[in-house]
């Protein structure tokens, strides 16, 4: 539980920390005494930035971002339909080498042509589809600066907020005040 006070002024801000099952008396709780709030998260917040320090290369560090991952899928389809659009002309230019040479008749080419002709329309439909669709995501995509200050944001941590806490603290023991002593604090982290 934690207890907010002020200095006379009301312009530096204390708090303190304290067992919030002490007062319930379901579970016996011998901590009553208050832990000092700041120091508690000075030790948190040393031991997050020590972590990050130690599994995170900052110079290295690359977001691939949603977006960028339907764009390289969607750069992939449209490579493919590239691939089968040319394939179907070079079909079309064969069928009518055979024509010409009378391999095949006037009324085969035709059909045939007509059959790759419409699927040239289609696959030309699904292209102009997809690139609407990597124009779209290019405007929705975030730009390197704002990448670099997300980065930045949360490679040093130098306030514990409570979204940083739920993600890092599973539960936290504090042991009983014992005089001349140093509490004994376990942490369990999520990870």
């Amino acid at each position: 539980m934690r207890r907010m006070y002020y200095n006379k002024n009301r312009t530096v801000r204390y708090y303190s920390l304290t067992c919030k099952t002490h007062h319930e008396g379901v579970i016996y709780c011998a901590n009553t005494s208050t832990m000092n709030g700041s120091k508690f998260e000075t030790l948190i917040i040393e031991q997050i930035n020590n972590w990050i320090s130690d599994y995170c290369e900052h110079d290295e560090i690359r977001i691939q971002s949603e977006h960028e991952i339907k764009l390289t899928r969607l750069d992939f389809e449209s490579k493919t339909l590239y691939t089968a659009i040319e394939k179907a002309n070079k079909t079309i230019n064969t069928l009518y080498e055979d024509k010409i040479n009378k391999i095949i008749s006037e009324e085969r080419f035709i059909m045939l042509s007509d059959k790759y002709e419409d699927e040239i329309a289609v696959l030309r439909s699904k292209l102009k589809n997809i690139e609407q669709q990597s124009e779209s995501i290019r405007g929705k995509g975030m730009n390197d600066e704002y990448r670099k200050k997300l980065i930045e944001k949360h490679t040093f941590i130098t306030e514990l907020t409570h979204p940083i806490a739920d993600e890092f603290i599973d539960v936290v023991y504090i042991g009983e005040k014992i005089f001349g002593q140093e509490r004994e604090i376990t942490v369990h982290w999520k990870f």
